[in-house]
């Protein structure tokens, strides 16, 4: 005998109900689940974005200072690189020195060509003096590695270089300064090496260095410098070149 299945309205509601509940908490399960998902998708992106920032930041200092490196040991220090072979060649003055009257100079090097001399000039770098860049020395130019030797008598104060933050010479580059037996300090800048240490007594026409072109410098000479009270002084009406 067959049945008829007998519909009523109350239970037709429930199962609406549990059909709709169902729906809402399969869409909210899946969207939390999709939010979970893509923080986790973001979160790992950001993270590998950093990774890479900071991958692309390290090459970019490690390329930087390899290009940088060199240029600026170049334009401040190269010279001491370029001269470290130069050969040593020694001369003894000191006869010569001692025919020169008193308070004069025997020329640091012989045969000089005068590049610069002392006083107001238009090289960029020099120190400002009443509003103008100002030469406080003479530069006398001679070949790479020619001897230096001393204008006069006196004791070594000084024999090392002046160098930067960096450690790369600059300025008077490598340098001597002396203190004569008349008070007077005599400066011998960009030397290519040094043959004389602090605390030694020299003579007249004892070598003490040899030229170069450390520092801020243009090529190879000797800058001569004398200063009295702390002040430079034009070392030309007395130096015998």
């Amino acid at each position: 005998m067959a049945t008829t299945p007998v519909t009523s309205p109350a239970l037709a509601g429930v199962g609406r109900a549990i059909s709709e509940t169902g729906a809402w908490l399969g869409k909210t399960v899946l969207g939390a689940a999709s939010r979970a998902s893509q923080q986790e998708v973001f979160g790992l992106a950001a993270s590998n974005t950093k990774i890479l920032l900071g991958f692309i930041l390290a090459n970019l200092v490690l390329t930087v200072g390899l290009i940088s490196a060199p240029v600026m040991a170049v334009v401040f220090g190269l010279g001491t690189a370029l001269q470290a072979g130069v050969p040593i060649t020694s001369v003894d003055r000191t006869g010569e020195a001692a025919a020169l009257g008193p308070g004069l100079f025997l020329c640091p090097v012989q045969h000089p060509v005068v590049t610069q001399p002392f006083g107001p000039t238009t090289f960029v770098g020099e120190p400002i003096v009443n509003g103008v860049p100002f030469h406080t020395g003479i530069d006398l130019a001679v070949p790479l590695g020619q001897p230096i030797v001393a204008a006069s008598s006196g004791t070594v104060t000084f024999a090392g270089g002046q160098t930067n933050a960096f450690g790369l010479l600059v300025g008077y580059g490598q340098y001597v300064t002396i203190t004569d037996t008349q008070g007077r300090v005599e400066l011998y800048g960009h030397m290519s090496r040094l043959l004389a240490s602090v605390g030694q007594v020299v003579q007249a026409g004892q070598q003490i260095g040899q030229v170069g072109s450390t520092g801020f410098s243009s090529g190879p000479h000797v800058h001569f410098e004398v200063r009295v009270g702390g002040h430079p002084v034009n070392p030309a009406p007395n130096l015998r070149c």
